[in-house]
């Protein structure tokens, strides 16, 4: 069970990390030039770069793993709460999308934190 607590969430964090950088690559629509296609790509992918900081950091003290990821989905959360109601729009499931896999990381991370001490 130990083994499996510690594994789950580094997997499912690295898989979230993989969907959230998913989102970024709509900046390749073909009407902008490469350049402006990667400057856009790199900036898109700044809470990635987050994301794989932590889990590099969380590898060994889940502890980390379990502030870090709740941190980054609150943030996401509030990101994308802030640009859905700033275009207009109500409640976007997108949002759910976004912030319950990163929500589903933190408990495990703090799971496996209390479980290992």
């Amino acid at each position: 069970m130990k083994r499996l607590s510690y594994w789950t969430p580094r997997i499912l964090a690295i898989l979230y990390t993989l969907l959230i950088m998913m989102f970024s690559l709509d900046v390749f629509d073909g009407t902008s030039t490469l350049l402006d296609q990667l400057i856009g790509f790199l900036i898109h992918n700044i809470p990635v770069y987050v994301m794989v900081l932590v889990i590099a950091l969380a590898w060994e003290k889940d502890f980390i793993g379990f502030i870090g990821f709740s941190l980054i989905t609150v943030g996401l959360m509030v990101l994308s709460s802030a640009i859905t109601l700033r275009e207009g729009f109500g409640f976007n499931p997108a949002s759910l999308l976004i912030s319950l896999p990163g929500l589903l990381v933190s408990l495990l991370y703090g799971l496996s934190w209390y479980m290992h001490k």
